[in-house]
């Protein structure tokens, strides 16, 4: 590592320094700034975007974007409704189109969710999806037990 010297009076410098030690002369390439007439540093503190409060612009988006994701949450129903009516019954299309929708619009929340953390409408929607998938995923599996044990396939005898 190369070793840094006060230009002015020549002191050795750590690569730390923002000033001379010695003779007070600001280390070039320090980032610092001049007071009534005195070299003061400039501390740069970094700043998580997080912390700071969203653009309304930032803000339309991101609750557009959750509106989209709102509305194909619920168009692989709406579709199912639509093919019914003409006749349309090929159930197995159904359940992949509307899980693909589905699982679309929870990506995009996601998405939302990642880029505009402090946008409302999303965190709630989010929410809201969680507690849907979560769910179905409880009544699959209640269904799943039930069928077993209406089959015969689980055995109940200890369960007197």
């Amino acid at each position: 590592m190369k070793e840094k010297f006060c230009t002015k009076c020549g002191n050795k410098l750590e690569d730390i320094d923002k000033f001379c030690g010695k003779c007070g002369e600001p280390v070039p390439g320090a980032q610092t700034q001049v007071v009534d007439g005195n070299v003061q540093q400039v501390v740069v503190q970094p700043v998580n975007p997080r912390d700071l409060p969203i653009s309304p612009e930032d803000n339309r988006t991101a609750n557009i974007l959750s509106l989209i994701s709102l509305a194909m949450h619920f168009l692989g129903p709406v579709f199912i409704y639509i093919f019914a009516l003409f006749g349309i019954r090929n159930e197995s299309m159904f359940e992949a189109l509307s899980g693909t929708l589905s699982l679309a619009a929870l990506g995009l929340l996601i998405y939302v969710r990642v880029k505009y953390p402090k946008n409302i409408l999303s965190k709630v929607l989010l929410i809201i999806f969680l507690i849907l998938f979560i769910g179905s995923i409880v009544l699959i599996a209640v269904a799943v037990i039930a069928c077993a044990i209406a089959c015969g396939s689980v055995d109940t005898s200890g369960c007197s």
